[in-house]
């Protein structure tokens, strides 16, 4: 058996049924020739004017049960053209009053049976293609001549509704980073540390020439000073003194706006635009990346809150990759998502908030909704 389907259909093939007749038992030579299909179709992607034709090929035998073949070319005229709807080439059989043509295509009666031929077959339904028409044996006229050409195809039926909308597709990829934005403000100088320990005096300058002796008497007056000496050498720096209390480098940041974070399941960053406090910290320009200028041991802390219980995970992404001491990966729902830790990071890493393990959307609470603290310990 050869099948071509179109684009409606899955490989199926027609049962055309003709109801019991007391007359002699029916054989496969009672369906012969050409059949040509005038029909509606009641299924998508109809509705729809159909036609097309229906070519039986009898057996050598015309006993009871022998198959024969039969070729189906049909096609629907709609609003935008025709198009072919079903094209096979399929065995048939016929056991009395039923003939079959593969698995339950078509099921039609019959009439105007001349001798052991079935001249008419109306299809009364109930096969997997919906039509309500007529299959009738073409026929050459009372000239003698062949069939005349198809007449024109009918006006088109008005549109079928407009089917319902198909899901939505999946979440696309998060987009590229932004560039970064400038950087901050330098903090404020640290305090004075002591001064150094004095260097060591210079030596003494010559002594000036004496003046001449006065006479006896009042003692004359003091003579002028005498030139002064060289400068003694510098002596060596003292030691820096200490620097400013408070931390070399921090970052406390938040979102307090609601926002609703469309979570895939390898990981959507958090964005937090609100309460920034940065300190020798930089963040990306959509607020979702923190770099750190130094190498050193530091403390981190984050939040995450929602507005109702989800089975999702939270962590903080090191460099993009997630870290398990930093990570929250729940066996059931909730809505709070909070761990703190300390890691060692090297100057110019990266620290990302993110939600994941989830496919749907996370609506955070507001305010509150997440918040990161990034805190330098020591260098």
């Amino acid at each position: 058996m050869r099948c071509t389907i179109s684009w409606l259909l899955t490989a199926a093939c027609a049962v055309v049924v003709l109801p019991a007749r007391a007359e002699a038992q029916l054989t496969a030579c009672a369906v012969s020739g050409e059949y040509v299909l005038s029909a509606t179709l009641g299924s998508a992607p109809g509705p729809g004017q159909v036609g097309g034709t229906f070519v039986f090929t009898p057996p050598a035998s015309c006993d009871p049960g022998a198959t024969g073949t039969v070729t189906i070319d049909v096609a629907i005229q709609s609003a935008t053209g025709a198009r072919r709807l079903y094209q096979s080439t399929d065995v048939y059989q016929v056991d009395d009053a039923v003939v079959t043509i593969g698995n339950g295509l078509i099921y039609a009666g019959t009439s105007g049976v001349v001798g052991s031929t079935a001249t008419s077959l109306p299809i009364v339904g109930g096969g997997s293609l919906v039509l309500a028409g007529t299959l009738v044996k073409r026929t050459i006229d009372a000239l003698g001549g062949p069939p005349g050409p198809t007449g024109p195809t009918g006006p088109a039926g008005a549109a079928g509704p407009t089917g319902p909308t198909g899901v939505a597709g999946a979440a696309g990829p998060t987009g590229a980073d932004g560039a970064a934005g400038p950087t901050g403000p330098a903090g404020p100088t640290g305090a004075v540390g002591p001064t150094g320990i004095a260097g060591p005096t210079g030596p003494t300058g010559a002594d000036g020439a004496a003046g001449p002796t006065g006479p006896t008497g009042l003692t004359g007056s003091a003579g002028a000073p005498g030139a002064t000496g060289a400068t003694g050498a510098t002596g060596p720096t003292g030691p820096t003194g200490s620097g400013g209390s408070g931390l070399g480098a921090y970052a406390s940041a938040s979102n307090d706006s609601g926002s609703v974070i469309a979570v895939v399941l390898g990981g959507t960053s958090v964005p937090l635009p609100n309460s920034q406090l940065l300190q020798n910290v930089t963040v990306n320009g959509s607020n979702t990346i923190f770099t750190v200028p130094n190498t050193g041991a530091y403390r981190l802390n984050f939040c995450v809150r929602t507005t109702s219980d989800l089975l999702v995970s939270a962590r903080l992404a090191i460099n993009g990759t997630g870290s398990t001491p930093l990570s929250i990966v729940p066996n059931q729902s909730q809505s709070t998502f909070c761990r703190s830790g300390i890691v060692a990071l090297t100057a110019g890493d990266t620290v990302e908030l993110q939600l994941y393990n989830l496919l749907g959307a996370a609506t955070l609470i507001n305010p509150g909704g997440a918040e990161l603290t990034i805190e330098l310990l020591s260098p």
